[in-house]
C-alpha cells in the first residue's frame, strides 16, 4: 500500500528537509520503503543520517508548497519539534512513525530504502480528507511533472479538480489551488 505523507530527514549539519512522498508501507505499518530519486536531498539525507519520519497529515497547502519547494529553511524549523532517535517530526499530523534504514536496494534513478519503525505516536485528531483535499494532491502531483506533461493537460485537469474542490472544500483547498495556478501561469 501506499501512504501519501510528509517526510522529515536531516543532513549532516542537522539541516531538516521536508518532502511529500508516498511510500510503500506493510498491512501492520512497521516496515516503509521510501524510494527518493537519487540526485534528491532525502536520498543525500538518508545516506547521511539513516533516520527519517514519515508524517500522516491532512495540511495539503503544505504536501503543495513542500513539493514545489517554497518552504524556506526558517519555514521548515518552525513547522518541526525535535523528537526521537535524533529526527524532527511535525508539530501538527495525525501521526508520525521514526524509521530506521535497514537495507538500501542502490538504483540509478530511485534507490529503495527499506525502513523499520523505531518509534511511533499521535498528535492531533484526524478530521479526515474529503475530494477537494485529494484534489489539491493530485494537482500538485501534476505540478510535480510539468517537465513531463503539457501545460493545457495540466491546466485541463485543473479545471476538472476545480468542480471537486468547489463542491467539498474549504478556504485552504481553495487558496492551495489559486496558488498553484499562479505558480503554473508564472
Amino acid at each position: 500500500m501506499i501512504l501519501e505523507s510528509i517526510v522529515t530527514t536531516r543532513d549532516e549539519s542537522g539541516a531538516i528537509n521536508l518532502t511529500p512522498m508516498g511510500p510503500e508501507v506493510d498491512r501492520e505499518l512497521k516496515r516503509f520503503t521510501l524510494k527518493p530519486f537519487a540526485d534528491s536531498k532525502t536520498c543525500a539525507n538518508l545516506s547521511a543520517h539513516p533516520i527519517a519520519v514519515v508524517h500522516v497529515c491532512e495540511d495539503v497547502s503544505l504536501f503543495a508548497r513542500s513539493a514545489l519547494n517554497d518552504l524556506s529553511e526558517d519555514e521548515v524549523a518552525s513547522l518541526c519539534v525535535e523528537a526521537e532517535h535524533g529526527s524532527a517530526r511535525l508539530r501538527r499530523c495525525h501521526r508520525y512513525f521514526v524509521l530506521a534504514v535497514d537495507r538500501v536496494f542502490e538504483d540509478e534513478l530511485r534507490p529503495r530504502f527499506v525502513m523499520q519503525v523505531l518509534c511511533s505516536g499521535e498528535v492531533d485528531p484526524c478530521f479526515g480528507f474529503n475530494r477537494a483535499r485529494f484534489a489539491v494532491l493530485e494537482a500538485t502531483i501534476l505540478m510535480t511533472r510539468r517537465h513531463l506533461i503539457s501545460r493545457d493537460d495540466i491546466v485541463a485537469e485543473f479545471d476538472r479538480l476545480q468542480v471537486l474542490i468547489d463542491k467539498t472544500g474549504s478556504d485552504i483547498e481553495h487558496e492551495t489551488i489559486n496558488w498553484m495556478r499562479a505558480k503554473l501561469d508564472a
